[in-house]
């Protein structure tokens, strides 16, 4: 399952929190354990799924190096060490170096999808790379310029009376943003950015799967194509930090459950000055005591 993104496997948004992960995984697990379910052959096989997507992202640290690499594309777990032998080395800031064993080996290449159109994951490297998703050309045109911030997803429960009349909540999200003490570059103070000796400045590197040459982002700089001399003490090299962020959400009148909305640019901010993401909220609504929602 090392190519599904764990947050859907866990049914929570990117930007929810520890707590909610804990919770979500606890729910899943008491669901499809295979104890509870002996009659079910695909059970074992589920609850296998959300264990590991759990081992990921229930850490703190693994989910931070998980999260750099889901943004570039690659949905390969960071459990290799248990996994495989796929132990970080030094200078790649905790990711695995490329082909090592276990779910961070690399992107499948049936992930990919349809090579005709370049449907799957295709889209996602063409479109974050500016070129061929294959040759990796305009990797560093797109490293230069300013990025759009990712869109933040999250789940709003609100009261039956404020779903029926509409009203102004105030909410915290979790969101990751350029750090401010590298300003994204992911050096330290003082230190310099040098070409990646292990892409050789392309931010690509290729891997051969089923006899085909398939490229992803370098995992050593992140698809960057420079490495720091030294690593920026406060995000590690990686350029982005998690913080939380406050928004006053106003709840219209008459919301139904389950009712999506988009406020745009008030998702995190983009990398190298680019423009905000969206903010999508999902709205749920409480049970209440004394009234229910009919027709």
């Amino acid at each position: 399952m090392a190519q599904q993104d764990y947050y859907a496997v866990l049914g929570v948004p990117a930007s929810a929190t520890q707590d909610e992960i804990k919770k979500a995984y606890r729910k899943l697990a008491a669901k499809h354990h295979p104890d509870k379910n002996p009659n079910d052959p695909k059970a074992a096989e589920t609850f296998k799924g959300i264990s590991e997507a759990y081992q990921t992202l229930g850490d703190a640290e693994k989910r931070k190096q998980y999260d750099d690499m889901r943004r570039l594309g690659a949905f390969g777990g960071f459990g290799g060490g248990a996994r495989g032998g796929g132990g970080a080395r030094p200078g790649t800031y905790g990711y695995p170096p490329p082909g090592a064993g276990g779910a961070a080996g690399g992107i499948r290449f049936e992930d990919l999808g349809d090579l005709g159109g370049f449907g799957g994951l295709g889209d996602i490297f063409s479109s974050m790379f500016g070129g061929n998703a294959r040759t990796g050309a305009g990797a560093q045109a797109r490293n230069r310029g300013p990025q759009r911030g990712e869109d933040i997803e999250t789940a709003l429960e609100i009261p039956f009376r404020t779903a029926a009349l509409g009203d102004k909540v105030p909410v915290e999200l979790d969101v990751t943003e350029e750090c401010g003490t590298c300003h994204g570059t992911g050096a330290a103070p003082g230190a310099k950015l040098v070409t990646c000796s292990e892409c050789g400045g392309r931010g690509t590197i290729s891997f051969g799967q089923g006899g085909f040459a398939v490229q992803r982002p370098c995992p050593v700089c992140l698809g960057r194509g420079q490495v720091p001399t030294e690593p920026c003490p406060t995000c590690n090299g990686t350029g982005q930090v998690r913080s939380r962020k406050k928004v006053l959400i106003t709840v219209p009148a008459g919301v139904d459950e389950g009712t999506k909305i988009r406020l745009k640019g008030q998702g995190a901010r983009g990398p190298k000055g680019g423009p905000p993401g969206d903010l999508l909220i999902t709205f749920h609504e409480k049970p209440d005591r004394f009234y229910k929602r009919e027709g």
